[in-house]
């Protein structure tokens, strides 16, 4: 890897440890926040076990960004005080405040650059592993950047959710439209595309069909997709289902590189358990 270039990320793009130390990519972890009780993610709960406190739906449980002095700190420490050239990749702006503590953390830094993946979950995930392939083959902080920005409308991220209740208790979708499918049993497929979330089909029936039926609807360009990397983000569902998607998503295109994952803490208590995803690059 590039000793000069760090390659920096909020724990939001959900990358497992192995790939995390692979590439040597900085994480700074978001906040739980439950019954008055804050949790670091990754460090002091995991999404295996928010899956509990899901199911409970007693409280809101929701995310927070770290804070514009915690950022700050974080770009000191990971730049060892400005020796060295940083490129933060933060969650699409639109569904967080951690773009905008991010950009004000790093006033006055003019070795951290912050760029907008426009995605979240895996989604960003692969937009901060192209990141740090540039910085692998690259030595130009600015032209890194630039091929960033070029690929960020290239990323699907979609998932198919058993519940909204979560994504309307943390005002990521009006209340009223999540009433409306949860009231007919209606399973939604969200969308996170250039910051922008979301539904984007409507599925009822078996899990097992609908669950099929997403893959293939969001698969079926098959033309435009890139084969060298597929994530099935895994939201606290169970291994049937995995199972289903896996083989379908596998049935459909000759991926070089699949990854099946569980989706950070921070992202679960957005979506809701029982909930699964599919990541991928357009050409």
């Amino acid at each position: 890897m590039n000793n000069n270039i760090v390659i920096s990320a909020d724990c939001t793009c959900d990358l497992p440890e192995s790939l995390v130390e692979k590439y040597d990519i900085k994480i700074l972890p978001f906040y739980i926040n439950y019954k008055g009780t804050r949790f670091k993610d990754g460090d002091e709960i995991t999404s295996t076990a928010l899956v509990e406190y899901l199911e409970k739906q007693d409280e809101v449980i929701h995310s927070s960004a770290p804070g514009v002095e915690e950022y700050r700190e974080y770009f000191k420490r990971i730049s060892n005080n400005g020796t060295r050239q940083v490129i933060h990749i933060s969650i699409a702006k639109k569904l967080s405040i951690a773009h905008k503590n991010a950009i004000d953390g790093s006033r006055g830094m003019e070795h951290i650059h912050i760029v907008n993946s426009g995605s979240a979950s895996h989604g960003m995930g692969l937009f901060v592993l192209a990141a740090a392939d540039f910085a692998n083959r690259m030595n130009n902080v600015e032209s890194i950047v630039k091929e960033l920005k070029n690929i960020r409308g290239k990323i699907s991220c979609n998932f198919i959710l058993r519940s909204t209740i979560h994504l309307a208790n943390n005002r990521r979708l009006n209340q009223f439209i999540s009433n409306m499918l949860m009231f007919f049993k209606i399973r939604p497929m969200i969308k996170i595309d250039n910051d922008e979330l979301r539904v984007n089909s409507l599925y009822i029936g078996n899990r097992e069909a609908y669950a099929r039926r997403f893959v293939r609807h969001v698969l079926r360009a098959k033309n435009h997709i890139s084969e060298d990397i597929v994530f099935i983000s895994v939201g606290g569902c169970s291994d049937e289902i995995v199972q289903i998607v896996y083989d379908e998503a596998t049935k459909q295109i000759p991926w070089k590189k699949v990854f099946v994952a569980d989706v950070s803490s921070t992202c679960l208590c957005n979506i809701g358990a029982h909930s699964i995803g599919i990541m991928f690059c357009k050409k």
